[in-house]
């Protein structure tokens, strides 16, 4: 009896084989490292593979939601009090959905974002560039989001 015949004649080897595969495990954010350089604010989310992302303004108080793919994040000590970031949290909104809310200092906005490839001991890189803004240009723009940013990335 050749190896096939055998293996097809077994039902539990067949059921296995046809059984569902389990998911793909989620990027991982494994850190969050901010900086004030004056005039901006740096934002780099550290991350295992890339991610598309889209973003929304939100006031009273002032907010950046990132949205996201569904992300495990493993983040540890989140920074706080840098530049234009007062804070940030982050969670599953809805399965394979993630969010991260940026609570700013005052009304800024999104001048640059990118995603970094994988370089010197680093991996992939969310990168945004925060730069203050007026309070009208910030208002003109809450609860619109932002068409979702698909990357092309950045190899510095």
């Amino acid at each position: 009896m050749s190896r096939r015949s055998l293996l097809a004649g077994t039902p539990f080897v067949a059921a296995a084989l046809l059984a569902p595969r389990p998911a793909l495990a989620a990027t991982r954010a494994t850190g969050l490292r901010l900086g004030d350089h004056g005039g901006s604010t740096r934002f780099v989310l550290e991350l295992s593979g890339p991610v598309t992302w889209q973003l929304v303004s939100l006031s009273a108080p002032y907010r950046l939601i990132i949205d996201m793919p569904e992300v495990e994040f493993a983040l540890g000590l989140v920074p706080r009090d840098t530049g234009l970031v007062a804070g940030a949290r982050y969670g599953v909104v809805r399965p394979g959905f993630s969010r991260m809310v940026i609570d700013l200092t005052g009304p800024a906005m999104v001048d640059k974002d990118f995603l970094l490839e994988p370089r010197e001991g680093f991996g992939w890189r969310l990168v945004m560039d925060l730069v203050p803004t007026t309070p009208e240009i910030f208002m003109a723009g809450v609860g619109q989001p932002a068409k979702p940013v698909v990357p092309a990335t950045v190899t510095p």
